[in-house]
């Protein structure tokens, strides 16, 4: 099967829960994996091709160019309008500071800081520890159990770009490297993570499980990581078998190819349908459909595919 298909749905349905999650109150259970699974899916894309400073300047065009350029439009429009009830200073600070401190619109903005902050750290450490499994594994263990010392005894302050959960990230990334790199199939373990996922579920309705990535909250030790990759297998497995249905394949490849774009955009268009009181499925189409409609539209500008997608000025003149 082509990898970049199911790739793609993957990002479909993956982005589609992102904006569930956002739009029906009470699905705390998305939240225990979406997502680990988009870092998981940015690790099984990983390519560890050119040295360290080409990395940082590609990264850097493609996520943070983007990134700059939602966040200055997005404040110029709130400023405009009268949005924030906050002074021009704070509320500049704030967007500067960016991470969980982002609020509103740019709530979800914090996933691309974090993103570009994983990625480096991860390229850096491939670079000098790569070819060392065990002691890639043993920095990956050392992450994750200084993000679960963070989240329990420092209560996680916010820190500029999210720079805190790049410590819960990087083990989701590498464990998507990892499945990339060795081809590893994991079907067969999807009825036990089907079982996991229906016990938590039902644990969930006696014993509180939060897990919020943003927040830095990350619940109990180990369960956390546990269900976080049940669910992106069930998801993932989900994406490959719709992969063999055109009509699906169309659908969700189609949203997947736009997901950047539907993270930026989704948060406006909800919020304002939420605020006319529409209904959350209905809100839910429209804050697909919307920012997937300017996706289009962004397309056909080669300006706007470099600033808004991060695309280089030679993969412009190729899609051109």
């Amino acid at each position: 099967m082509n990898r970049v298909l199911w790739v793609d749905c993957l990002k479909g349905i993956a982005i589609t829960l992102v904006v569930v999650g956002h739009c029906f109150d009470g699905l705390r259970w998305i939240y225990w994996f979406h997502m680990p699974l988009f870092f998981m899916l940015s690790g099984y894309l990983y390519k560890s091709k050119g040295d360290y400073f080409f990395y940082l300047q590609k990264k850097s065009q493609h996520l943070l160019l983007p990134y700059f350029s939602f966040l200055v439009l997005g404040s110029i429009i709130q400023v405009a309008i009268g949005m924030n009830q906050q002074s021009l200073l704070m509320f500049f600070a704030r967007q500067i500071y960016g991470g969980a401190a982002l609020r509103g619109w740019f709530a979800v903005f914090w996933f691309v800081t974090c993103l570009f902050l994983c990625q480096q750290a991860y390229h850096w450490l491939y670079i000098k520890f790569g070819s060392n499994n065990r002691l890639m594994a043993a920095i990956m263990a050392v992450s994750y159990l200084l993000a679960m010392v963070d989240t329990i005894f420092i209560k996680n302050p916010p820190l500029p770009w999210a720079i805190n959960i790049v410590l819960m990230a990087l083990p989701f990334y590498w464990i998507g490297h990892l499945l990339s790199k060795y081809s590893i199939n994991m079907q067969k373990l999807l009825p036990v993570a089907i079982a996991v996922y229906v016990v938590t579920l039902v644990l969930s309705t006696h014993v509180n499980i939060p897990f919020s990535m943003k927040g830095g909250h990350y619940g109990i030790i180990g369960l956390n990581i546990i269900v976080a990759l049940a669910g992106s297998l069930i998801v993932q497995q989900i994406s490959q078998a719709i992969a063999y249905n055109k009509i699906l394949c169309l659908v969700a490849s189609e949203v997947g190819s736009a997901s950047m774009i539907v993270m930026y955009l989704h948060q406006p268009v909800q919020m304002a349908l939420e605020s006319l009181s529409v209904h959350s499925l209905i809100r839910t189409v429209i804050a697909i459909a919307i920012p997937f409609l300017i996706y289009k539209l962004i397309l056909k500008s080669d300006l706007a595919r470099r600033f808004l997608l991060g695309e280089t000025q030679t993969k412009v003149k190729q899609l051109a």
